[in-house]
């Protein structure tokens, strides 16, 4: 079974792996892409107002190269703003293969499995506020944005604690441990995702369980190969590609090939019993 996104690294990344490199590079365009772009733009947002959705044009980082060498994750961004991400990767993903990938955005976002002390993994339900994948089940995470320190300074593993404490009120003093597991794309939309493994210090029961401006509700999910692998399978339709690939890199990681194994062959039955 073909799984809805594709993985370009992956490794166990501590903060000092990972290296971010500057281009002054941009997204192409022509008459064409510009056109897609604005009459996207102004579609989405007249929808976005009607269903009192978040969508705002703000700056992102662009990824436009990676390597992994010595152990090194090596990262180069660029910049780019949301509503070229909606024009290109978001809606009009073809124009890579009528251009090329040089003429998307590309802008990307980062992800974590949150795992707390008492063993249990974080799963939200996005709100149907957000415009990407509202409704959709996702781990943590957020677009890479710049913050106050000025837009080339770039931590994702302090944006990715950025967003565990927007998202879930989890301070930084909380996380115990925090690696890159790699780096992901939609296969649909060839957005950009760093995906994390986050340990907390803390215990289930004091998450907040209630309702935040991104998700309608928490999962609690234990962290055992059996229940990670029936919550993934009963639920495949209903995730964020890239959420989803965060928990399976996860898994693979935590349980094994086997269990890898074990996940594709059950959700290659499923397929087979529904065509």
């Amino acid at each position: 079974m073909k799984l809805p996104y594709k993985v370009l690294v992956q490794g166990y990344f501590a903060e000092s792996e990972l290296a971010v490199d500057w281009t002054p590079d941009v997204m192409k365009r022509n008459s064409e892409t510009e056109r897609l772009i604005e009459e996207t733009w102004s579609a989405r947002e007249a929808g976005a107002r009607k269903n009192n959705q978040l969508l705002f044009p703000g700056t992102l980082y662009r990824l436009v190269d990676w390597s992994e060498a010595g152990g090194t994750l090596n990262i180069v961004f660029g910049f780019t703003d949301y509503k070229d991400l909606v024009g290109t990767n978001l809606c009009h993903p073809e124009i890579a293969e009528r251009y090329g990938t040089e003429y998307l955005s590309n802008g990307t976002a980062v992800c974590s499995v949150v795992i707390t002390v008492d063993h249990k993994l974080i799963v939200q339900q996005r709100s149907d506020r957000v415009y990407e994948h509202p409704g959709k089940y996702h781990v943590c995470g957020g677009n890479l944005e710049p913050d106050e320190c000025g837009p080339k300074y770039l931590s994702p593993f302090s944006i990715m604690k950025r967003e565990l404490w927007e998202e879930l009120w989890i301070e930084p003093k909380y996380v115990a441990d925090m690696h890159c597991l790699g780096l992901v794309k939609d296969r649909h939309t060839l957005k950009p995702e760093m995906i994390f493994e986050t340990l907390l210090r803390v215990p289930a029961d004091d998450i907040t369980r209630g309702k935040g401006p991104e998700h309608q509700q928490l999962l609690f999910i234990n962290e055992s190969a059996s229940e990670l692998l029936e919550f993934l399978t009963s639920n495949i339709d209903q995730f964020v590609p890239v959420g989803l690939a965060c928990l399976v890199t996860y898994g693979k990681k935590r349980f094994g090939d086997q269990w890898y194994k074990a996940l594709l062959a059950r959700l290659s039955n499923q397929e087979k019993s529904e065509s």
